[in-house]
């Protein structure tokens, strides 16, 4: 149990609280963070706007399952590693970082068309149960 509050002096680069479901707090607390790699996978109690991590050097982002909010254009350009699986994350699904090279959308309402992925240099991709995606 714990806020994640306490993490905000820290110099973290690097961040796994993998499943833990009793945290609580804010993602805002990373903003100002050098931080890298995050993955707050099913760290259901944990709330705030993925646009609040659009300035940090995020390479991997493992936001799956959590009831963050926001819309897929505010990640940070930097992130490689997306894994965004069961969110309430919006948007258009052309909007991902041109960086992208694993993507998990999947059980996400994300809009669009999957063409607009194509150029993107993606070697592992997840949009199961994506039911509001087209593709041509």
């Amino acid at each position: 149990t714990g806020d994640i509050e306490s993490l905000k002096d820290m110099p973290l680069t690097s961040c796994n609280l993998c499943n833990c479901y009793k945290l609580t707090g804010n993602i805002e607390v990373f903003k100002n963070m050098n931080i890298e790699t995050l993955d707050l996978q099913s760290c259901s109690k944990l709330q705030g706007d993925i646009k609040s991590l659009k300035d940090c050097p995020l390479q991997i982002l493992d936001l799956a399952g959590t009831i963050i909010e926001g819309n897929l254009e505010s990640l940070p350009k930097s992130v490689t590693n997306l894994n965004l699986a069961s969110t309430n994350i919006e948007g258009n699904i052309k909007d991902p970082p041109q960086s992208i090279t694993d993507l998990n959308l999947g059980n996400t309402y994300l809009e669009g068309d999957i063409e607009s992925l194509k150029d993107c240099p993606i070697q592992t991709l997840d949009l199961s149960y994506c039911r509001s995606l087209n593709g041509t």
